[in-house]
């Protein structure tokens, strides 16, 4: 693939939407701090099965922070709850290394998920709702490479500054969140635009409550194996495959740069297929990506292995982001906040799952997402199909 096709993708964007994408950008950078927050503790020698609580009491917040965005959204401009997110984003930040005591710890915990959740759902209808002669596989495309961007250059910075200071890490991650605000301060209301289900030669879709929740519970058991990578995947990458601290940086830096050159150009292949089949391959492809990672004996293999499941993100998170605004109706920011919901309760409910897991066979999970993967893309396809009216009218309502 040359440059031309690389770059092409980013053409036609307006002023504004860039300086969206810069703000997503560096709020992206803090989204890290789920890592370091799991490796801080580990240091300061707190069990797994503490780190796991607290991990889980973080995404309990980040699932009330992210429905209330959503909702709020739907009363007030998007905007302006993106600013207010932010604002109250940095105090717990500046706070959660001033002391070690593991109450306070959760506190902190909290107050971060709350702040940093809320802005999530806002952001999504802030950022679609800006461009009006782009099509949203695009802009969905583009908030993708903005934020993985923001993880890779993140996780590179605080990977080096956590080798000397993890106070300095979340001192550094509040002046990230600050910029953000002040990228966004002086933009005013944005007015919202609907989106066209036809625009981009998709198939058509109705505001089909029942299929809504179903896609919903499918996302939800992808992401549990998604989002360990926030939870026992650098913990698993430490102590059974022995990789320090900075080559777990670069790991996750390599997942995001990936993201950033191929992201933009690979929606654009996709953009005329079938959704639910993209969404099938994508979950395939994140838990695959998992499974083969016991049988990883090599830094070669490990980095394979965070390919295959970062492809598979690329494919799955932009297709199904599309989908949930296609069937959200009018009130799109309910139904995007219970989308950030669903994320922020596989968040919460991941770290549990996997530390219990982990805790009791160190490989039974990986193995476990290959079946996960297969039953989750299975089911995609099936509401793809023509079956998909006679299984979904057989679910109880």
């Amino acid at each position: 693939m040359n440059m031309k096709a690389i770059l092409s993708p980013y053409s036609g964007f307006t002023s504004l939407t860039w300086r969206l994408v810069g703000a997503g950008f560096m709020n992206a950078m803090g989204m890290v701090i789920v890592v370091y927050i799991s490796l801080y503790m580990n240091a300061i020698n707190f069990s797994v099965k503490q780190i796991g609580i607290l991990l889980s009491i973080y995404g309990i917040a980040g699932l009330i922070g992210g429905y209330l965005g959503g909702i709020l959204s739907d009363h007030f401009p998007a905007i302006k709850i993106c600013k207010v997110s932010l604002f109250f984003n940095v105090f717990p930040l500046v706070l959660f290394s001033a002391s070690q005591s593991y109450f306070y710890l959760l506190g902190m915990a909290v107050l971060l998920g709350l702040t940093s959740n809320a802005f999530r759902p806002a952001y999504i209808l802030a950022l679609t709702q800006g461009e009006k002669s782009i099509d949203m596989e695009r802009i969905i495309a583009l908030r993708r490479v903005a934020i993985n961007l923001g993880v890779a250059f993140g996780a590179a910075l605080f990977g080096f500054i956590a080798i000397h200071s993890f106070s300095l890490v979340f001192f550094l991650n509040a002046l990230v969140v600050i910029i953000a605000f002040f990228l966004l301060n002086n933009i005013k209301n944005i007015e919202a635009i609907e989106v066209d289900s036809d625009k981009s030669g998709h198939e058509k879709t109705t505001n089909n409550t029942l299929l809504f929740y179903f896609i919903l519970l499918l996302m939800f058991f992808t992401l549990v194996v998604f989002n360990q990578h926030d939870a026992i995947y650098p913990l698993y990458l430490a102590r059974e495959l022995q990789i320090d601290l900075q080559s777990i940086s670069w790991l996750f830096a390599f997942s995001g740069l990936m993201i950033a050159l191929f992201q933009m150009p690979l929606t654009t292949m996709l953009r005329n297929k079938n959704t639910h089949g993209v969404c099938a391959a994508g979950a395939l492809l994140i838990c695959l990506g998992y499974f083969i990672l016991p049988i990883c004996n090599s830094l070669l293999l490990i980095y394979l292995s965070c390919a295959i499941w970062t492809l598979g993100e690329m494919v799955f998170f932009p297709a199904l982001l599309l989908l949930v605004l296609k069937l959200s109706g009018s009130k799109k920011g309910k139904r995007v906040g219970l989308y950030q919901l669903i994320n922020s309760l596989a968040l919460f409910s991941a770290p549990a799952i996997g530390t219990v897991i982990y805790s009791y066979e160190k490989n039974l999970f990986w193995h476990a997402s290959g079946v996960i993967g297969l039953l989750v893309a299975i089911s995609f396809l099936i509401t793809a199909n023509g079956l998909k009216k006679q299984i979904l009218q057989s679910l109880p309502a």
